[in-house]
């Protein structure tokens, strides 16, 4: 009986032995490749090491290091990321401006913008836009079906309304920023006021 211990005691050390090895080749090879994944495995095998075997400290020591290392990775993959959002976030702010400059110079003295979206009339689905130029008012409508574009003279009663000239129809700007469309009839369709990065 006493032998039969003897030999499971030492093949637990042997296996307890074998484990360090193999989670040290483990770790130089995650090391070497970058693998968080073959650094996982290496913590496995020093997870199997207990307190009363002889590679206990060095398995503590190895599950520092690996632990320091991965946090490390970890740490530069958040900055990288965060470096790449910051990046995109000043090329997004530099495309603006370059598309605010030359909407200013097409547009001069712009009131404001706005999308039209309308399943019931898709075929006026545009980018419309109140802008003045020499003192006049206009509405320019950009269809998203061509491209082409329709050009209206207004003619400005208040800060919110504007009448298209030689027309009963008219155009409001609603508390919430939205333009509503008027003809004789009544109310017409809405437009939402949109940012400038949603001008296509």
């Amino acid at each position: 009986m006493k032998k039969l211990l003897l030999i499971l005691l030492s093949i637990s050390l042997s296996a307890c032995n074998n484990n360090y090895k193999e989670a040290e080749e483990l770790y130089t090879q995650g090391v070497n490749e970058k693998s968080k994944t073959l650094l996982t495995s290496a913590n496995r095998k020093l997870d199997v090491i207990k307190e009363h075997h002889s590679d206990y400290n060095k398995a503590h020591l190895l599950k520092t290091k690996i632990d320091s290392i991965q946090k490390r990775w970890d740490f530069n993959t958040k900055l990288r990321l965060k470096r790449k959002n910051d990046s995109i976030a000043e090329i997004r702010a530099i495309q603006v401006k370059i598309l605010e400059d030359k909407e200013l110079k097409k547009y001069p003295n712009l009131v404001g913008r706005w999308k039209l979206e309308s399943s019931s009339y898709s075929s006026l689905s545009s980018i419309v836009r109140i802008y003045k130029e020499n003192g006049v008012y206009y509405r320019s409508m950009k269809f998203k079906k061509d491209g082409s574009q329709s050009v209206m003279k207004l003619s400005k009663k208040s800060k919110i309304r504007f009448d298209v000239v030689g027309k009963s129809d008219y155009l409001l700007i609603a508390p919430s920023g939205d333009l509503t469309f008027w003809d004789k009839q009544g109310y017409f369709l809405t437009c939402k006021q949109i940012n400038l990065e949603d001008i296509e």
